[in-house]
């Protein structure tokens, strides 16, 4: 098992996300979170015994004492822990020992400076976006750690969804496009960062989230769903990327009891199989192709020890042939210089082929694509070279319009001399950086499916 070698300093995470952050044109895009930054990606980190510790770096260190207090005895928090808390506590309240009608709701709230700009006051990150593909005002957000909100008005008034499940870090959602009602959830954060906590399973509603049930506990147990897709005519084939996930804020990984990879489920989340898994992976990402789904295409971002590095590749897989996975490599860089990858594809009727653009984390981000199914690639990334500074592993998204493959969105880690958003209206050729207002980093981009 290598070390973390993607560490972010903890931070703070707000249960409440500000309204305000979230925009709704013919793209939504989420960034919103605070607090500094640094990448500890090559500093070693000792175990201090208390929040007061110098040894090593002190975020760290607090972090774990943190985690340690709530796993005594055990080395680790227990699998299930906060669902048996959650019961444990609505049985205390509904007993004579405490009674409802004494207590009043004070917190958590939205922090009042998110470093925006201009300044709007926000909530931790958000890392995933889904709006239904027959409502446009309906949207669904996840939290890092804040579990699932839905606004039924285009984002000016939210309502949380998931506060008594099993685990509150959200990783992805995706709405079955032939029912919207049926909603899954893949739990556990994918940012690959020390605060981002694994999860607890597949959340699934099929009355458009207003109940949940958790599936695939045994098969996702203590990894993080960084992507969950939905066939587009058959709610019950479902299609999960499973990355390693936190155990807690002192950014150690856990007893890892699943293999990241890609699983596939043919019942609508009741059982899981895998179609490809990998060893200790970082981030990972997945498309379906809308005209054949069929035809998916996935990430990886697998630790060697041989190469002391994280080896980002590109797969195909056609669930006509389900027992051959093709990596993609023409005209893509060496696997040591990708490491995390996302995915966006394009395939509309009047083109035979699906159009894919892959942002990469070669010179902190470069954009790749293919015109014909993956089987070429070229860079397209003259402006936008950059995007995501030195955080790829952490911030990393791409979105292009699925009727035009000429309009991309990516968007990563703003600095002083790039913004955190860019957009292009022909195919990647040309780039214009857009001032988004939003915190400087960008965890997920979508469009909405209805324009």
């Amino acid at each position: 098992m290598p070390k973390i070698a993607r560490n972010k300093n903890p931070r703070l995470l707000s249960f409440i996300f500000a309204a305000a952050l979230l925009v709704v044109v013919n793209v939504v895009v989420f960034s919103p979170e605070f607090g500094w930054e640094r990448d500890h990606a090559q500093s070693p980190h000792s175990l201090s015994e208390g929040p007061g510790e110098e040894n090593g770096d002190s975020s760290l260190n607090w972090g774990r004492w943190f985690t340690r207090q709530r796993a005594y005895p055990l080395a680790e928090i227990p699998a299930g822990a906060r669902l048996r808390a959650l019961q444990q506590a609505h049985s205390r309240l509904s007993s004579t020992l405490v009674q409802p009608g004494a207590w009043s709701e004070i917190g958590p709230a939205p922090i009042a400076n998110g470093s925006t700009n201009p300044v709007n006051p926000t909530s931790g990150r958000v890392t995933a976006i889904a709006v239904a593909p027959n409502n446009p005002n309906i949207i669904f957000v996840g939290g890092a750690q804040g579990g699932v909100w839905r606004s039924t008005d285009g984002g000016a008034n939210w309502t949380p969804l998931t506060d008594d499940q099993a685990s509150l870090a959200v990783g992805s959602i995706a709405i079955a496009p032939s029912d919207p009602n049926t909603i899954y959830v893949g739990t556990g954060e994918g940012s690959s960062s020390c605060d981002s906590y694994f999860g607890a399973g597949v959340l699934k509603s099929t009355d458009g989230g207003n109940t949940w049930s958790l599936l695939g506990m045994n098969t996702f147990e203590q990894v993080s769903i960084s992507k969950i897709l939905v066939h587009p005519t058959n709610p019950q084939i479902v299609y999960a990327t499973a990355m390693n996930g936190i155990a807690g804020m002192g950014c150690d990984s856990g007893t890892l009891t699943t293999a990241s990879g890609l699983y596939q489920s043919i019942d609508g989340g009741a059982n899981w199989s895998p179609i490809r898994t990998f060893g200790y992976s970082g981030g990972m990402d997945a498309v379906l192709d809308p005209q054949n789904p069929n035809l998916l295409y996935f990430t990886s971002d697998e630790w060697s020890s041989a190469s002391n590095a994280y080896l980002g590749k590109i797969w195909k897989w056609d669930a006509s042939i389900p027992a051959v996975v093709t990596q993609l490599v023409t005209g893509l860089p060496t696997p040591t210089s990708m490491q995390r990858t996302s995915l966006a594809i394009s395939h509309p009727p009047n083109l035979t082929q699906a159009v894919l653009y892959a942002g990469t984390s070669v010179s902190n981000g470069t954009v790749y694509k293919s015109v014909n199914d993956g089987q070429n690639w070229s860079v397209m990334s003259s402006g936008a070279v950059g995007y995501c500074w030195s955080q790829c592993w952490y911030d990393n998204a791409i979105a292009v319009d699925r009727n035009d493959p000429s309009n991309v969105y990516v968007g990563g880690t703003g600095n002083n001399s790039a913004p955190n958003l860019l957009h292009s209206s022909d195919g990647g050729a040309t780039w214009s950086r857009l001032n988004s207002g939003l915190h400087s980093d960008v965890h997920a981009i979508v469009f909405d499916p209805s324009n």
